[in-house]
């Protein structure tokens, strides 16, 4: 089961996160099944790129701080058919968190009181982080911008 993580983002990376946020059918859903071999010839390319750019950006992931912020996903404006039932299934703090951070925002002012208020109510639920590991990274990456990543 994928959960969404609360990662900062480093200077420089915010086009990396917007070009890996997504992937091909969240973009464009899949060509129809009798579509001609070209459309899903293009899609595999389309998905071949932007899976590249992910995967790149989850390289640079991989050894940060995180906090976990709840079971499932939600990508916003999604066409692809399971990210849209793993939105449903996601509850109320990681649909604010994504919602609120998906264009890497920067952890202050009134996002940061909103993301410190969302997850405090919730902190040591559905496979989120204890309160004092959220904090902790709040605290830490309080001006910094930080994503929502589904892993």
């Amino acid at each position: 089961m994928k959960h969404t993580y609360l990662y900062p983002l480093k200077e420089g990376e915010r086009w990396l996160w917007r070009a890996g946020r997504m992937d091909g059918a969240d973009l464009f859903s899949s060509p129809d099944t009798d579509a001609p071999d070209v459309e899903w010839s293009l899609s595999v390319g389309i998905a071949d790129a932007v899976g590249a750019a992910r995967n790149q950006l989850h390289e640079r992931l991989h050894e940060r701080e995180r906090i976990c912020v709840g079971r499932h996903y939600v990508i916003p404006g999604s066409l692809c058919e399971v990210a849209q039932e793993r939105a449903r299934e996601a509850d109320q703090a990681v649909h604010r968190i994504t919602e609120a951070f998906w264009d890497a925002q920067h952890l202050d002012g009134i996002p940061y009181a909103n993301a410190y208020s969302w997850l405090k109510k919730v902190a040591g639920q559905g496979g989120r982080d204890d309160w004092k590991a959220i904090r902790n990274f709040l605290v830490a990456y309080r001006r910094w911008r930080v994503i929502p990543v589904w892993m």
